[in-house]
């Protein structure tokens, strides 16, 4: 049977995966595949709006030590992996290039088939509850810090209920301050996205066609100033996180009008 990527959730939780090469080679085949088969039917069976593509190519052509981590609000179960189908193919094609995305345990990993699928497909298992310093958080933060691209759902959960954006958890703010060091600062990139709540409503089992979807990037943020200065005030390190994580919510609220006047034009 394969096991899920760790053995508990507490810190210090340890990756299990398959060997090296096997892990490698499958999951470059579902990464790729997937990625192709989202573009597909972004391209084809969707009106398809991009904003601001010149920050996504930014996240292709940065410095190979460089983080990256990317949020966006999560309206349906089909977020992710759908709205990577707006990368360029060259990059859906290099497995090296793509993000690792925190994805809920009980949903994604609570199978045997379901974990080997969505691990190979570089998703993290986050339990709901668990902290932000359970196993998962601390392999993204260890990503970071290896130059990688994570993406995180700050809502917490999919929000069917309505358009607003929900409060974000902190974890957000975790992970930019534990991925920070002397000599690098992680870009911190917001992703709007809208539509996809009605290609996958809840409740629905099969996407629905010829959607409206619209997928914005924003430009990086750098809290290396903010939580300097927070610091010289002697301010706690939750403070700091807080500040983080709100700061990050509020540019995906102005990312989330932008997209919507953007429309209210082009429709």
């Amino acid at each position: 049977m394969y096991k899920s990527f760790y053995i508990n959730t507490p810190p210090g939780a340890q990756f299990i995966g398959p060997p090296a090469g096997q892990f490698h080679l499958g999951s470059s085949i579902i990464v790729a595949s997937v990625g192709l088969l989202c573009k597909t039917f972004l391209k084809s069976c969707a009106h398809f709006h991009l904003l601001h593509p010149d920050n996504m190519h930014r996240l292709f052509h940065r410095p190979s030590h460089q983080p990256v981590i990317t949020y966006s609000n999560h309206v349906s179960t089909l977020d992710d992996p759908t709205i990577w189908g707006a990368i360029p193919t060259t990059h859906l094609l290099q497995r090296q290039h793509m993000r690792f995305a925190m994805a809920a345990h009980d949903v994604c990993f609570n199978t045997s088939f379901r974990t080997w699928f969505f691990s190979q497909g570089q998703c993290l298992p986050v339990m709901r509850g668990g902290g932000v310093y359970q196993g998962s958080m601390n392999h993204a933060v260890q990503l970071l810090n290896e130059g990688r691209w994570v993406h995180i759902y700050p809502e917490g959960k999919v929000n069917h209920v309505s358009d607003e954006i929900l409060h974000f958890k902190w974890g957000i703010g975790r992970l930019v301050m534990d991925s920070l060091n002397d000599t690098v600062s992680p870009w911190v990139v917001p992703i709007y996205h809208h539509g996809m709540h009605d290609v996958l409503p809840e409740h629905h089992s099969l996407p629905r066609l010829w959607k409206t979807v619209a997928i914005a990037y924003g430009q990086p943020m750098d809290f290396r100033e903010l939580i300097s200065a927070k610091k010289a005030e002697q301010a706690s390190l939750d403070t700091i996180r807080a500040e983080i994580t709100r700061q990050c919510y509020e540019r995906l609220l102005q990312l989330q009008k932008e997209t919507k006047h953007y429309l209210s034009l082009h429709s």
